[in-house]
């Protein structure tokens, strides 16, 4: 996190990699590291970790959020709303990145549905 912090994100992707190396199973070891890998602009290696989470373990819930973005970072609005709507449908009311979701979900939800 420091590392993240003071803009090294290299070294924090390497120190959380090593993590995750220890902890291979650790879906919040693996979701950190999607995040640097997404936060370093690697969108492809941030999806693969994130789907392993959400292998890893189906009720941690929070992985749709950030497979969401990554869907509507790439233009694929109907996977977006698809995991936006399975993180509202699951997660717990207080939430954090709760908000967050029902906003974006909103902005992009006219563009989800067929033209009449």
């Amino acid at each position: 996190r420091v590392y993240q912090e003071q803009g090294d994100t290299e070294r924090a992707l390497e120190v959380q990699a090593q993590g995750v190396e220890r902890r291979p199973e650790d879906p919040r070891m693996l979701l950190n590291l999607g995040i640097l890998y997404n936060n370093a602009r690697r969108p492809e290696e941030a999806e693969a970790v994130f789907k392993k989470v959400e292998t890893l373990d189906p009720q941690y819930v929070r992985v749709q959020y950030f497979l969401g973005t990554l869907a509507l970072n790439r233009g694929d609005v109907e996977e977006a709303v698809t995991r936006y709507e399975k993180y509202l449908a699951e997660a717990p009311e207080d939430a954090r990145d709760r908000a967050t979701v029902e906003g974006l979900l909103e902005q992009i939800q006219p563009e989800a549905s067929p033209e009449s």
